[in-house]
């Protein structure tokens, strides 16, 4: 996965996949993504948990997050 850049295409099936994910979780539900070991809320904003180790992506730019630094779906 180092050095994979998502095309346009890619990136956007990944988000129709993490909001469908996103609207099945319970309120209190929490989504892992193993591939990135990141963990996410209902709301889809990224929390930390025993999962979570805080891995960086790499190649990932400043346009795939919202001024509050949460990704843009």
């Amino acid at each position: 996965m180092r050095d994979y850049k998502l095309t346009w295409e890619e990136h956007h099936m990944n988000n129709e996949w993490f909001n469908s994910m996103l609207s099945m979780l319970k309120p209190e539900g929490e989504l892992h993504v193993p591939l990135i070991n990141k963990t996410f809320n209902k709301e889809g904003k990224e929390i930390t948990n025993d999962y979570n180790s805080g891995v960086e992506l790499e190649n990932v730019t400043d346009d795939w997050y919202d001024s509050n630094g949460d990704i843009k779906h």
